[in-house]
């Protein structure tokens, strides 16, 4: 068992879903990790209150359901039951520690949580956070997936309206919310022509596109 990377505890959690720390989750359940930073967005900042958000959200949904003396949920549509909180199904891992002055500690933080979780046998959940944030999600995950199965890789697929593929964003440099899915492509056990992106509808670079294009990504607009 690997030291858990610094998380810290949110005031809710996804589907109220019980806490655990990265590197304790199950084989085979969901580790939710909070990436409150908008930090590396050049404008429309506000998306660091998005995990608190969805965990609040979430929450009020479970106090909605109704729910029957057995522990079960009904659904009202079609009578069905199922078990929301199902032991071992979801742990909420916290938030990573944010650096608002520095992209590199809050890279490796993000990073870190995701890794544990991916190494543990889970599957991490990221929530976000401005785009840059996918880095180093997908980062940890990498950096996991190798640990745990070195010889399997993995795609990518971004429902976005931009590519998000520059090299680099003017001051912002190379690490941003205009550059996540180019440093996503660096990433070594990344199936680079796995790469899809859905929804495209707003400014595209032509030299990115064709850079997609060559190596095998798929583009779609809506």
């Amino acid at each position: 068992m690997t030291d858990s990377p610094t998380m810290l505890a949110p005031a809710a959690t996804l589907f109220a879903a019980p806490q655990r720390p990265p590197s304790n989750v199950t084989e085979e359940s969901i580790g939710v990790v909070g990436m409150p930073s908008d930090w590396t967005h050049s404008s429309r900042i506000g998306t660091r209150f998005g995990p608190d958000a969805l965990r609040v959200a979430s929450s009020e949904i479970v106090d909605s359901l109704p729910l029957c003396v057995d522990g079960e949920f009904v659904d009202p549509a079609d009578g069905s039951r199922w078990r929301l909180n199902s032991p071992g199904w979801m742990y909420d891992c916290g938030d990573a520690e944010i650096s608002p002055s520095s992209v590199e500690r809050t890279t490796a933080a993000i990073s870190e949580m995701t890794k544990a979780i991916r190494c543990a046998g889970a599957i991490p959940v990221a929530l976000g956070g401005d785009h840059y944030n996918s880095y180093p999600a997908c980062l940890g995950y990498a950096k996991g997936l190798k640990e745990r199965h070195p010889g399997r890789r993995f795609g990518y697929i971004q429902v976005d309206g931009h590519l998000d593929f520059s090299d680099r964003l003017g001051a912002w440099g190379t690490h941003n919310h205009a550059t996540n899915a180019r440093r996503i492509f660096e990433i070594p056990n990344l199936i680079q022509e796995n790469m899809v992106w859905v929804g495209i509808t707003g400014w595209v670079d032509g030299g990115d596109l064709e850079q997609i294009e060559v190596i095998g990504g798929k583009v779609f607009s809506s």
